[in-house]
C-alpha cells in the first residue's frame, strides 16, 4: 500500500481538488483570507506560531492557475493549499484600520502624556527639589536600587537601556530613561561607588561597542534628516515579515 502522503501527492498532481482529498483522508479544510502578515494562519491550531511566515511565503510566492507547492513543515507534516482569488495590493480603508488607528493612537497619547509629566519631574529636580520630595507631592514612593554596573540589575529591574542614561550622566545627575519594557524612568543618582582597579578587557570592549554605535547611529540619523529620507515602517514590516526575519 502506498503511504498517505505519496497518494495525496498523486492526486494534487492530479489537481484534484482540495476538498475531495481532504474528505478522502479525514482532513480539516480553512477556507482563509491570508495577508503578508500571516496573521489569519493562527485559526489553524495544528500550525505553529514558527511555521505561519512559512506558509504565508508559499502562499505569497504562489502562481494563480498553477499547482501551488506543498509546504513540507517537518518529516510527517505538510501543507496543501489552493488559491481561490488574489487581491491585488492597495492601501486600507480608514474602516478596515479604524480599531488599530484608534488602538495606536491611545498609546500615543498616553505615552506622551507620561514622557511630559517625567519631563516636569526632571525640571523641578534641576531647580533643586530632592526626588523624594517630589514623589511625596505626587503620592508616590520612590525606589532606591541596589548599586549595579553597566548591565543593570541581575534581575533586570534596572535594565540595560536605563543603566546606560545613568552611567552616561555620572555623579549627582539625574533625568529620564525609557527602559527596554518601553517604560519611562526617572532617575537621580544617590552615590557612586569607584571602580576597583582597571576595567576588564570585556567591559572596556563593550563601552568601545556602545560610543561606536552611537556614533554610528548619530551620522545615520544626520545624513537621514538632511537628505529628507523618510521610513515607510509598514513597508518594512511587511518586507521583514517575507523575508522570516
Amino acid at each position: 500500500m502506498r503511504p498517505f502522503w505519496t497518494r495525496s501527492k498523486s492526486l494534487r498532481a492530479a489537481f484534484k481538488p482540495i476538498g475531495e482529498i481532504a474528505d478522502r483522508f479525514n482532513l480539516k479544510v480553512y477556507d482563509l483570507v491570508v495577508s503578508a502578515d500571516a496573521s489569519a494562519l493562527s485559526a489553524i491550531d495544528s500550525l505553529k506560531d514558527a511555521d505561519r511566515t512559512k506558509v504565508s511565503q508559499a502562499i505569497f510566492a504562489a502562481e494563480d492557475g498553477k499547482l501551488s507547492p506543498t509546504v513540507t513543515l517537518s518529516a510527517n507534516s505538510n501543507v496543501w493549499f489552493d488559491l481561490g482569488t488574489i487581491e491585488p495590493a492597495r492601501d486600507q480603508t480608514l474602516d478596515e484600520v479604524r480599531e488599530e488607528v484608534s488602538t495606536a493612537w491611545t498609546a500615543e497619547k498616553v505615552d506622551s502624556a507620561i514622557a511630559t509629566a517625567a519631563d516636569k519631574i526632571v525640571a523641578r529636580m534641576t531647580a533643586g527639589e530632592s526626588l523624594v520630595d517630589i514623589a511625596s507631592s505626587m503620592n508616590a514612593i520612590p525606589q532606591l536600587s541596589l548599586p549595579f554596573g553597566r548591565s543593570g540589575e541581575a534581575d533586570t529591574s534596572i535594565d540595560t537601556a536605563v543603566a546606560s542614561k545613568v552611567f552616561a550622566g555620572g555623579p549627582d545627575s539625574h533625568g529620564t530613561a525609557l527602559n527596554n519594557e518601553g517604560e519611562q524612568v526617572v532617575f537621580s543618582v544617590a552615590s557612586v561607588v569607584p571602580a576597583d582597579g582597571p576595567l576588564d578587557a570585556q567591559a572596556l570592549d563593550s563601552i568601545s561597542t556602545d560610543q561606536r554605535n552611537g556614533l554610528y547611529a548619530e551620522f545615520v540619523t544626520g545624513v537621514r534628516d538632511d537628505a529628507g529620507l523618510r521610513i515607510n515602517e509598514q513597508a518594512l514590516q511587511q518586507t521583514l515579515t517575507l523575508t522570516g526575519h
